[in-house]
């Protein structure tokens, strides 16, 4: 099978989620944390004075002219610990409105540092941080601050989606993996489709690490849930490039690229010709041929290379013509006592080939039965592959399952069963 040249998977992503704004009101923090009731706990007319203006300013939206009066504010000496909690609690609410996260940051970070707040709204506030770090671009204090959240908050999707993205955009591409594979697998064991954006994630944190052993893994979750002609073309090359990958295969995975749709130039239907023709298998080389001629693909390259195509498509519709004739009588023959079961499985799987499906299934089961030799696992292979021309996708599944090798079959029938499960 010849190489395509194909775009792999994506190297950068859009973003799983918008950035967020999510406002964080400081009036249930300060009622609920600060001890305002306390009499030792009062604003000295110096804070209070500027503090009430700022607050005015805020209602009438006037943020740069709030903002304004904490030079004065940051000025006064002596603050005591509540005159400096109150003021970031202000300075954190105006600078929201005013969308400054910059501020708002630094806001927070003062606030939790006060000792001030209760446990909830700490963590309401840690989770803030994580946000409002992210939208900096700060992703390595976002990472950590959503870290932080999920651990004491427990776990919440949009938050550890957001806390991977971080990570990611931080280049911490073996967390990321690790932690979109069981995210994934949750989903999976759930009977949820993943997000493509998050398999897109993944695929790029494969592509970006410097271990690329994962790739292949990825992909085989596109071509399930989102399958494309590109992913099955590089999942099925990397099959026939695998070391020790049987030559008597290639049939098999030009089967295989056939089912997926996979071709897309008259080449490639000719070679899937050619090779089921070298094979014993003419009239699948004939329905091949014939679909290729319908989707026009077998006007490309020079006359020459026209006529060739022609002139094999005659000797395909004759053989085609003439298999089909003999195939009955060759059951007769491939039984006979002493020999093995390839010829009944061959003849079994032209049967299927030909609309002909429970005679066919069971001449491969026989010859199953009957033994294959060192053929076990092509047999086994071929019936699965059978099934699913049949329609019988259960039966299929269950019989790829089985199928074992080191040669490449065991590959082939999980892809056929990838295939098989597409979404």
């Amino acid at each position: 099978m010849k190489q395509s040249k194909i775009s792999t998977l994506p190297r950068a992503i859009p973003l799983l989620l918008a950035l967020l704004s999510i406002p964080y009101s400081m009036s249930n923090a300060v009622a609920q944390s600060s001890p305002a009731a306390a009499p030792a706990e009062v604003l000295r007319p110096p804070v209070q004075k500027p503090l009430m203006a700022a607050q005015e300013l805020y209602k009438e939206k006037k943020y740069t002219e709030a903002l304004a009066l904490f030079a004065e504010l940051d000025a006064i000496a002596d603050q005591t610990s509540y005159e400096r909690f109150m003021i970031n609690s202000v300075r954190a609410t105006i600078a929201q409105g005013a969308g400054d996260n910059a501020l708002t940051v630094k806001a927070f970070e003062a606030l939790l540092a006060s000792g001030r707040m209760n446990p909830g709204d700490q963590l309401k506030l840690v989770q803030q941080l994580g946000v409002r770090y992210y939208q900096l671009k700060n992703y390595a204090q976002a990472a950590a601050n959503l870290s932080r959240f999920l651990k004491e908050a427990g776990d919440d999707r949009k938050m550890r989606v957001l806390m991977i993205q971080a990570r990611y955009l931080n280049a911490e591409y073996p967390f990321v993996i690790t932690e979109l594979r069981n995210l994934v697998g949750a989903d999976e064991k759930e009977g949820k489709k993943p997000d493509l954006d998050l398999l897109q994630l993944w695929g790029s944190s494969v592509q970006l690490s410097t271990d690329k052993s994962g790739y292949v893994e990825v992909l085989e979750k596109f071509v399930i849930y989102y399958p494309k002609r590109d992913y099955w073309v590089d999942l099925l090359h990397r099959v026939e490039l695998q070391t020790g990958f049987a030559d008597r295969l290639l049939l098999d995975l030009l089967r295989l690229q056939y089912a997926t749709k996979s071709m897309s130039t008259g080449n490639d239907y000719i070679e899937l010709a050619q090779t089921a023709l070298a094979a014993g298998f003419p009239s699948e080389a004939k329905m091949v041929l014939d679909e290729g001629y319908a989707a026009n693909l077998m006007a490309e390259g020079t006359p020459a290379d026209i006529k060739a195509r022609q002139k094999l498509r005659d000797v395909v519709n004759k053989n085609a013509a003439d298999d089909l004739k003999t195939l009955a009588n060759g059951e007769a023959g491939a039984d006979k006592p002493g020999k093995d079961g390839n010829g009944l499985t061959n003849i079994g799987f032209a049967l299927v080939q030909v609309g002909q499906f429970d005679k066919g299934l069971a001449l491969i089961e026989r010859g199953i039965a009957k033994g294959l030799g060192k053929r076990m696992e092509d047999g086994k292979l071929h019936l699965g592959i059978a099934q699913a021309m049949a329609g019988k996708k259960e039966d299929a599944l269950k019989t790829l399952a089985t199928v074992g090798g080191t040669d490449g079959t065991a590959e082939l029938a999980r892809y056929w069963a990838l295939h098989l499960k597409q979404k």
